[in-house]
């Protein structure tokens, strides 16, 4: 009877020592969850000749977009009030959206408080899917207003709500745009000279195409000629797929083009 005791009293001491230690040990650190990755961040300024104030609600739209062979699709988009050039902006989105096999572009406008389209990026500018390392700036045209309403009898004016076929934009000697709007009776360039301060609108325009691909543009009897060139042509960090030269009255201007001539 004495054994038996002392074995349940020797069980009992062995059990209470393992409670013990169990008690001493310790406590196994908590880990903490991995913080949040940064988001990759596209950042720049969107900037436009003009010193002229926007209209009242003017907002500055950009966006990020992935250009694959079956189209272009928007990831991320942000606006900021148009005020004054330049618009500082930063677009910032989730890494795992991103794919470094794949291209990225940003591309820019800026609409007034209805919604319309008064300024644009003339043509996408590429990003790395890393992220801007140092900040994009997006050099706008603007979009030409609508002509005056023609005489009867006279070819109606192009659409301006379509974009143009072709953009032009050069800063020597000083800064200006051409755009080329429909086809056929109903083209028309419309040219921006001296940070807006000369605004034209041609109709009647002929168009030529040389065997070297070049193609003339010609208005106003003559007096003036907007000639596109195939080669590549830089501007502001962004690269044109052609060069272009606008003649207007004997002023030459010489820039950049990007569209179909």
């Amino acid at each position: 009877m004495r054994s038996g005791t002392d074995r349940g009293i020797r069980a009992w001491i062995a059990a209470w020592g393992l409670l013990a230690l169990a008690a001493c040990a310790p406590v196994p650190p908590r880990i903490a969850p991995p913080p949040p990755a940064a988001p990759v961040v596209f950042a720049g300024s969107v900037l436009w000749r003009e010193h002229g104030a926007m209209p009242p609600g003017a907002r500055a739209v950009v966006t990020l977009v992935r250009q694959t062979d079956s189209g272009v699709s928007e990831l991320a988009h942000v606006n900021e009030p148009a005020r004054a050039s330049p618009v500082g902006f930063a677009i910032g989105i989730a890494a795992a959206a991103l794919n470094g096999s794949e291209h990225y572009a940003l591309q820019a406008r800026i609409e007034d408080a209805h919604g319309n389209v008064i300024w644009r990026l003339p043509q996408r500018v590429a990003v790395s899917a890393a992220g801007t390392a140092t900040p994009s700036a997006l050099l706008l045209v603007r979009v030409a207003p609508a002509a005056a309403v023609a005489r009867p009898g006279t070819p109606a004016p192009a659409a301006v709500n379509a974009p143009p076929l072709v953009s032009a934009l050069g800063m020597k000697p000083s800064g200006w745009n051409a755009f080329i709007y429909g086809e056929g009776r109903v083209r028309r360039l419309d040219t921006v000279i001296g940070d807006g301060q000369v605004r034209r609108s041609y109709t009647a325009v002929s168009r030529q195409r040389l065997r070297s691909a070049v193609v003339i543009f010609t208005a106003n009897h003559g007096w003036v000629r907007l000639t596109v060139s195939p080669g590549g042509c830089s501007l502001g960090g962004e690269h044109y797929a052609w060069s272009a030269m606008l003649e207007v009255t004997g002023a030459t201007f010489r820039g950049c083009a990007s569209g179909i001539p």
